[in-house]
């Protein structure tokens, strides 16, 4: 098999992903009243855990302000608020309103569809393959820099 300028089609494929999921959160952003910068924010809360907000800024590389302008206007719109740590003061947690369910269900499907759709003709074996080495390439990248 040959290999020409795979590295090429890499970095296109990644590039074009970011394209179509950025293009993709917009539209539904806008459909559900929201900012690209909230959709965002909904999601990362509703799918990963983080305890405190600063390492959902350090862990997703958004930047301190971008990440407080979008916590901000989500609260304003009632669809998350902080809670005190009752163990370190200092700290607050970010909790999801229940009012946020419709709009965290939409971006949920639209980044299932958007997945179900990269798969499509994949067997979960080259999934898995494909995970690995994306996995080995970062670690990679972090060990390089």
């Amino acid at each position: 098999m040959k290999r020409n300028n795979n590295f090429g089609k890499l970095l296109y494929f990644f590039k074009k992903t970011h394209d179509e999921f950025e293009k993709e959160i917009n539209n539904r952003a806008k459909k559900l009243n929201l900012t690209k910068q909230e959709a965002e924010i909904l999601l990362i809360l509703s799918t990963q855990k983080y305890k405190y907000n600063c390492e959902l800024v350090k862990g997703r590389g958004y930047s301190k302000s971008y990440f407080s302008k979008g916590v901000k206007s989500l609260i304003e719109k009632k669809l998350i608020s902080f809670k005190k740590d009752e163990n370190d003061k200092r700290f607050q947690h970010i909790i999801i309103n229940e009012s946020a369910a419709k709009e965290i269900n939409e971006l949920k499907n639209m980044q299932k569809e958007r997945y179900a759709n990269l798969k499509k003709g994949i067997t979960e074996e080259e999934l898995s393959q494909f995970y690995l080495i994306v996995d080995k390439m970062l670690k990679n990248m972090k060990e390089g820099n």
